[in-house]
């Protein structure tokens, strides 16, 4: 009851009835923190909260269930803007519900999170100690400067999960492109795009895992990806050039975003081309 006697409560558990839901995959602590998306979602914060097994909101007659009657004879919606008079304004700032915590990784760089989630962080940090955030609906793996090195979607099922995010191996198969034919980055392109970079020499090959690396640090990785198969699909070939102007499209303003047309040059034409071969192109 929050600390509040029974009389003060029992002001507001039988007011508006209004439902709001959250599914969540497990009971973690940061899980049960999903009420902070719950106010955010109505606008305020309660001042009372009843936690309860929420018998009395329904009953089952065979296989269908009924909803208990409300009393007030009155649209719910109508009733809970009334409630809403009451509640609590939210905080300026939103929490951030998280958890912090040093975790093992292996010798993979992987780090096992409820006993049986792996999660990847880079290979450099293999049988090391690596921060780590958790939150309700994803894993952090946080960078010693404080920053985010990757993100990935948290489990909660039974069986043994394994996330790998290529991102955080490109650097080291750039340094050691030999086992470019057993690394999982090789996997993670397109058909067309893998077996150009299989058909390279090893120097060639070499060069262009460089560049995907390169992109990749300042694109993000399926921006580069991206970048390298459609320049591929053009001229069947992959410049630096031309990759790097595609990847700045595609996290720029859009690949089929056309561009600007810019300023008009007809003052141009008008000042140095004779009358009769002036044209309309701006």
């Amino acid at each position: 009851m929050g600390g509040r006697p029974r009389e003060e409560a029992e002001k507001f558990v039988d007011y508006s009835d209004m439902a709001n839901a959250r599914l969540v995959l497990a009971c973690s602590g940061e899980a049960h923190l999903v009420l902070k998306d719950i106010f955010e979602y109505i606008g305020g914060v309660p001042p009372l909260l009843v936690f309860d097994n929420a018998t009395g909101v329904g009953r089952r007659i065979f296989d269908e269930v009924h909803e208990t009657d409300y009393k007030k004879l009155r649209p719910i919606r109508e009733l809970f803007e009334e409630d809403r008079k009451a509640f609590l304004r939210l905080p300026p700032k939103s929490m951030d519900i998280v958890s912090y915590d040093w975790y093992s990784a292996d010798g993979y760089g992987k780090v096992c999170i409820d006993k049986k989630h792996y999660y990847s962080t880079r290979p450099e940090n293999h049988n090391q100690k690596v921060l780590v955030g958790k939150r309700a609906h994803y894993i952090d793996i946080i960078n010693p400067n404080g920053s985010v090195l990757v993100r990935h979607r948290r489990e909660y099922s039974d069986i043994r999960t394994d996330q790998s995010d290529y991102s955080t191996t490109i650097e080291v198969l750039a340094r050691n492109s030999g086992a470019w034919m057993n690394n999982g980055v090789r996997l993670s392109l397109t058909d067309p795009l893998r077996d150009y970079m299989d058909s390279l020499e090893r120097r060639a090959r070499k060069a262009k895992i460089q560049l995907l690396a390169d992109l990749n640090r300042e694109y993000g990785y399926q921006a580069a990806i991206k970048a390298m198969d459609m320049a591929l699909a053009s001229n069947g070939e992959i410049h630096r050039s031309d990759a790097r102007i595609l990847a700045e499209r595609i996290t720029g303003y859009g690949i089929d975003t056309p561009p600007d047309t810019g300023p008009s040059l007809k003052v141009y034409d008008d000042a140095f081309l004779p009358e009769e071969s002036r044209g309309d192109a701006v």
